[in-house]
């Protein structure tokens, strides 16, 4: 088991090397904003491999979803207000983070682009989602604020 753990994790380090390769070159055409674009559909994709079963089976009960989502992360961890909600997580739960060494903290609007998704799955509308904390960068939580519009 510990062998095909390994593995695993030597086959993240080697796509995360890639995918940081490609940032590296987008960042010496000087485009923040394609970075930010390309990783916010990378992490919808991510979404849609795995955890969008939990959105899809909500059906757009926003409620519901945000239960299922507190057995997850902890109930603590989530903060509703009128047209706000607040999600934080105690780890970085991407995929191809197996160690937080040195990592751009631009990596972490892929992550903005998984809950966008999840999101706008849930809601059937389009949602924004601002990155407000991360462990990449040093804090102690991944913190996402997603914006929803009243319609």
């Amino acid at each position: 088991m510990a062998n095909q753990e390994e593995s695993i994790n030597l086959q993240k380090r080697l796509l995360l090397n890639r995918i940081l390769t490609l940032l590296d070159e987008y960042k010496k055409e000087g485009n923040k904003q394609n970075i930010a674009l390309v990783l916010e559909v990378c992490g919808r994709q991510c979404a849609q491999t795995g955890a969008i079963q939990l959105a899809n089976e909500c059906d757009g009960d926003l409620e519901k979803f945000l239960i299922n989502l507190g057995h997850v992360i902890g109930e603590n961890n989530i903060v509703k207000s009128e047209n706000c909600i607040t999600i934080r997580y105690d780890e970085c739960y991407c995929t191809l983070v197996v160690e937080n060494t040195g990592l751009p903290e631009i990596l972490c609007e892929c992550s903005c682009g998984w809950v966008k998704e999840m999101f706008e799955t849930v809601l059937k509308r389009p949602v924004m989602v601002e990155g407000i904390g991360s462990i990449i960068r040093g804090d102690p939580q991944c913190e996402f604020k997603i914006h929803i519009e009243n319609q």
